[in-house]
C-alpha cells in the first residue's frame, strides 16, 4: 500500500494562535452582548416612560369627563340647582365629603388620604345612557343626583367611588393627588357672576366659596419610572391640568346678579 504524501511544511495551528482567535471571538462576543443590553435597557425605559404617559392619559381623562360634568341635570326647563341637588351628609366612602347648602354640586377634603386631596362632584344621568360615570359606566339611575369621588388609596392608585360604594382602582403608580378650586376669593353671594382670580384648596373655602366653583386645577404626581438610573431623580413626576365646571361654564350655568 502506497502511503499518502503530504505537502511539505502543512501543519495545524498553534496554541497561541488558537488563544488569539479565541480572544478575538470572546472580544467580539462581548460588543454584540453590551449592544442587545443596551437596546433591551433603553427598549425597557422607553417602555415605562410610555406607561407612565399612557397612566396620565387615562387619569386626566377619567377625571376631566366627570368635573367637567359637575352640577349637570338634564331638566334644565323645570328644575334647577337647589331642586337637582339638595344637601346631602358624607356618604359611606371615606374621603367623601358632605353637601352642605342646597345645589352644591362640588366638594372636596384636602389631605383626605395620606396620598392626597380627594374631589367628589354630583350631576345627573339621563334616559339616553349618553352621560357616563367614573367607570365608564351608564347605569346610574337618571333623574337622580349622584356622586363621583376620587382619591388616591394605599396602593398609589387613583380610585373612584360612585355613590359612596367601594372605591374602584383606576389608574396605578399615584403617589399624590393635590386639587384646588378656581374662584373669586372676593364673592359675597352664592352663584355669583364673577370670575376665577384665585385657585384655592378645599381646607380654605367658605360656603360662597363651594357655591362659585368655575374650575377645578389636578395636580397628579406619578412615581418617576426611571428613578434610580444615573441622572435620574426620586422626585415624582407631576401633569397639571384645568377643568371648567359645566354648570359654571356650559349649559345650566346659573347666575345671580348682585
Amino acid at each position: 500500500m502506497r502511503r499518502a504524501q503530504y505537502p511539505t511544511g502543512s501543519r495545524g495551528f498553534t496554541l497561541v494562535e488558537l488563544l488569539v482567535a479565541l480572544f478575538i471571538a470572546l472580544f467580539l462576543l462581548a460588543g454584540l452582548v453590551s449592544i442587545l443590553q443596551g437596546t433591551s435597557h433603553t427598549s425597557a425605559n422607553q417602555i415605562a416612560l410610555a406607561r407612565l404617559q399612557n397612566n396620565e392619559r387615562i387619569a386626566m381623562t377619567l377625571m376631566t369627563d366627570v368635573i367637567q360634568q359637575a352640577g349637570y341635570y338634564p331638566n334644565v326647563q323645570t328644575s334647577s340647582l337647589e331642586i337637582a341637588f339638595p344637601t346631602a351628609p358624607a356618604l359611606p366612602a371615606a374621603p367623601a365629603p358632605a353637601f352642605t347648602q342646597p345645589g352644591q354640586f362640588i366638594a372636596g377634603k384636602s389631605g383626605a388620604t395620606s396620598y392626597g386631596d380627594s374631589i367628589t362632584v354630583r350631576y345627573q344621568t339621563e334616559p339616553s345612557g349618553t352621560v357616563l360615570n367614573c367607570l365608564g359606566q351608564s347605569t346610574d339611575t337618571p333623574s337622580k343626583a349622584h356622586e363621583y369621588t376620587f382619591s388616591v388609596n394605599a396602593s398609589g392608585q387613583l380610585a373612584c367611588s360612585v355613590d359612596g360604594n367601594s372605591p374602584v382602582p383606576l389608574v396605578g403608580n399615584v403617589q399624590n393627588i393635590q386639587v384646588l378650586y378656581g374662584i373669586d376669593a372676593v364673592a359675597t353671594s352664592a352663584y355669583s357672576s364673577s370670575s376665577v382670580n384665585a385657585y384655592v384648596p378645599a381646607s380654605q373655602m367658605t360656603a360662597v366659596n363651594w357655591t362659585n366653583v368655575r374650575s377645578v386645577k389636578i395636580v397628579l404626581a406619578f412615581a418617576n419610572p426611571l428613578a434610580g438610573q444615573p441622572g435620574q431623580s426620586t422626585a415624582p413626576i407631576t401633569f397639571t391640568r384645568i377643568v371648567g365646571v359645566m354648570a359654571r361654564n356650559g349649559v345650566n350655568v346659573v347666575v345671580t346678579e348682585t
